[in-house]
Order: structure tokens, then C-alpha cells, then sequence
């Protein structure tokens, strides 16, 4: 088991994601599922897979704790300030 299977069923199982409208009468109700994933604790009770009916959970087969990211880079504002980009 890899990064990417845990990547994986990170992704499976946190997924924000249309559930699509549910008309009543004069009124429609939208349908969406929210991912869980609330603290680290939350990430160690996913479900990689199962052996023999026993499931594997992430917090098997990894530490999870908060830690910090290596940057990857800084946008810059008028030439003087840092500021942060996005693309929509």
C-alpha cells in the first residue's frame, strides 16, 4: 500500500459532491454530500481496504498529525508585498 491508495481513499472519502435536486411539490430541495473530515482523527478511521472482512485504516498504516508544507512559491503584490493567488 502506497501514498497514492491512501491519496486515494482521502479523496473517496472526503468528497464534497452533488446529490442533484429533489422536487416537493412547489418547492425543490438541492442534494449535496459534505466530506467529514473535521480533525487529523477523522483522517485515521478511513477505510483503505479489507483483508479477509478486517478493515485496514489509514491510522494502520500511517501517523497522521498536522505538520507543516513546503512552500512552493510567493506571489508578490505591486512589486512590494506578498499576496495570494488563485485561479477559478
Amino acid at each position: 500500500m502506497g501514498l497514492r491508495d491512501i491519496y486515494e481513499a482521502l479523496a473517496r472519502n472526503n468528497a464534497n459532491s452533488g446529490g442533484g435536486q429533489l422536487p416537493t411539490y412547489a418547492e425543490r430541495y438541492l442534494i449535496r454530500g459534505v466530506g467529514l473530515v473535521n480533525k487529523p482523527e477523522d483522517i485515521g478511521k478511513i477505510i483503505l481496504k479489507e483483508v479477509k472482512g478486517i478493515p485496514v485504516y489509514v491510522r494502520n498504516v500511517a501517523e497522521v498529525t498536522i505538520g507543516s508544507e513546503i512552500r512552493q512559491g510567493a506571489a508578490i503584490k505591486n512589486g512590494y508585498t506578498e499576496s495570494v493567488a488563485g485561479i477559478i
